[in-house]
């Protein structure tokens, strides 16, 4: 007959005792981690303000003794993100690609490193994440390819770089808004010359039956109408 049959209040003391224990356990090792985050915390800060003064050098450093190169900072920005968020040094993004970084990743609104570099207008960078294999088709939530990003901000020279990379000319948005109705909507002249020339399509319409010329008239903007007149 087992002890703990004849003794039942032992039992339940046994019992208790082991809960108390693994209790303890693992409130120790809670303590632990949160010590040892606390104490990587500089660490990883020194690597993101590296990422953002776009320091090749610490960077490299930070890698080589093994660093992630998909490491979230507090925002859930990946360092592709931060590195072109900020500045736009080729040699920081090829050094995050060859060690591993993951250019897919999105952030809480959807977005990838290189809409990010389009949008800020970080050639370079676009350069780099192209030349590794990133998506140029890729949307966010709304449906935005980086080309619609590149119209929407007015940078021409990047929009070119997508097209040249073989971006499709006349993806459009959730909305309906291509790169070309994005461009006249915000008065980009040079952009609105670019995308007619690589052979949009003028007549596209977006969720309100508006085309590029109607966004350019609603605007105010005769120049750019011009351009869109057939």
């Amino acid at each position: 007959m087992l002890i703990s049959s004849l003794f039942p209040r032992l039992n339940i003391g046994l019992t208790r005792f082991s809960l108390l224990v693994f209790t303890v356990i693992l409130s120790l090792s809670l303590l632990l981690f949160v010590v040892a985050a606390e104490a990587a915390e500089p660490l990883f800060d020194d690597f993101f303000i590296a990422l953002r003064n776009g320091n090749a050098a610490e960077v490299k450093a930070w890698l080589e003794k093994g660093g992630d190169a998909n490491i979230l900072d507090k925002q859930g920005e990946t360092p592709l993100m931060l590195a072109v968020r900020f500045d736009d040094n080729q040699a920081v993004v090829n050094l995050l690609l060859r060690a591993g970084a993951k250019s897919y990743v999105r952030n809480r609104y959807g977005e990838t490193a290189l809409m990010l570099a389009v949008f800020h207008g970080r050639p370079r960078s676009v350069t780099a994440l192209l030349d590794g294999g990133t998506d140029i088709g890729e949307a966010n939530r709304m449906g935005w390819t980086p080309l619609i990003y590149a119209a929407f901000a007015g940078h021409t020279a990047i929009a070119e770089q997508l097209l040249a990379y073989g971006a499709p000319v006349d993806s459009s948005s959730d909305n309906g808004f291509t790169a070309l109705t994005m461009a006249a909507r915000n008065g980009h002249f040079e952009a609105v010359k670019l995308l007619l020339a690589k052979g949009a399509d003028r007549s596209r319409k977006n969720s309100a039956g508006l085309t590029a010329r109607d966004m350019a008239l609603n605007k105010g903007d005769s120049d750019i109408a011009g351009l869109l007149t057939p």
